[in-house]
């Protein structure tokens, strides 16, 4: 079946792209060019993680139900992403995303430790986007462990990825680069390179998401504090448990230490009261975000979040004098109580 002239092939694996092949005293061959449109095609098509893996804290949760929120940063490209909850359950686990279908009851039976071969199988649920967009949205996933004859159930982790794609439309919205016309035997058009550079110009590839912590805020339907990061002094405290490993792209080379992220909190506090929230790594804190509200909502947007950034003259990537950085997220009231539920730091 012939190729369509308006689907881009792209990869799974990272291809090699022909650098050595390029340079400004000589003439190029096509060949060198496709290598890198293919590369161009797999970073457009190879998706984000969302929701790095983490382990709520909290422990053990009784039999019931618990909604965590999330804050998706997605891609545009992307149609499909992949839920995966570790649980650990003497019966049935049901996982819902979004408030949709039920992914089908799984019971990972019952592990009492963790040892490396005895990992519990993961519950994965595969979301279908109804349009693309790279606009962020709210999210929420229920893990429901109160079907009949189920008990106490363990989360031992929580993530989700866009899936990768094979092919990509060539249009100017998934920007899909058409390789065989950069192939070596024929003119190559301008309008061939036209994409490749438009998203080399594009810092939006690659972005990471640094960290995303959750615990549950609704408990069979219904708010609860109990497992929310809370505090009624207006001394800021940090709000995780441990600090997060972070390292931040460096966009530009321009002897930057570090680079400003950005970074949104599921929280409220409690009738009458008010607090703040902000970021804090190893070399500096971001400002604050005010909380007011008294049901749990996404706050305002922090845009001024310093990240250590990668060090491009390092084989490791972090920073020769400073190495990588460790961010937490810290609260405080300035009156009532705070209550924290979800936090994402991302570039």
């Amino acid at each position: 079946m012939p190729r369509s002239s308006t689907v881009a092939e792209s990869s799974y694996s990272r291809p090699d792209a022909d650098i050595a092949g390029i340079f400004a005293s000589g003439a190029v061959s096509g060949s060198a060019w496709e290598t890198n449109a293919n590369l161009t095609n797999h970073l457009l098509g190879r998706g984000r993680v969302l929701i790095p893996s983490f382990k709520p804290p909290g422990g053990t949760l009784t039999k019931g139900s618990y909604t965590y929120a999330f804050r998706m940063v997605p891609t545009y490209n992307a149609l499909v992403r992949r839920w995966r909850v570790s649980a650990r359950c003497e019966g049935n686990v049901v996982v819902t995303v979004n408030g949709g279908t039920p992914l089908r009851a799984v019971s990972p039976g019952s592990f009492t430790t963790l040892e490396q071969y005895e990992l519990p199988p993961g519950l994965i649920d595969e979301e279908e986007l109804a349009s693309q967009s790279t606009a962020e949205e709210a999210a929420t996933l229920t893990i429901n462990a109160s079907a009949t004859g189920s008990a106490d159930v363990d989360v031992d982790s929580i993530e989700c990825i866009e899936i990768p794609r094979r092919v990509l439309v060539e249009d100017t919205n998934e920007r899909g680069v058409n390789l065989p016309a950069l192939r070596t035997g024929q003119p190559l058009r301008a309008d061939a390179f036209a994409r490749m550079i438009d998203v080399a110009q594009d810092v939006d590839i690659g972005k990471r998401v640094l960290l995303h912590w959750a615990v549950p805020y609704l408990r069979n339907g219904s708010p609860t504090t109990s497992y929310a990061a809370s505090t009624s002094s207006s001394t800021f405290s940090s709000a995780l448990p441990v600090d997060h490993f972070a390292l931040a792209r460096k966009i530009y080379n321009d002897g930057a230490v570090v680079t400003n992220c950005k970074a949104r909190f599921f929280a409220w506090v409690s009738a009458g009261g008010s607090g703040q929230i902000r970021v804090i790594g190893t070399k500096d804190v971001s400002s604050a975000v005010t909380i007011s509200n008294t049901t749990a909502a996404w706050s305002s947007q922090l845009t001024d979040v310093p990240v250590i950034a990668e060090d491009f003259a390092t084989s490791d990537g972090e920073s020769a004098s400073d190495g990588h950085d460790e961010i937490n997220v810290q609260i405080r009231a300035t009156s009532g109580t705070i209550y924290l539920a979800s936090a994402i730091v991302h570039e």
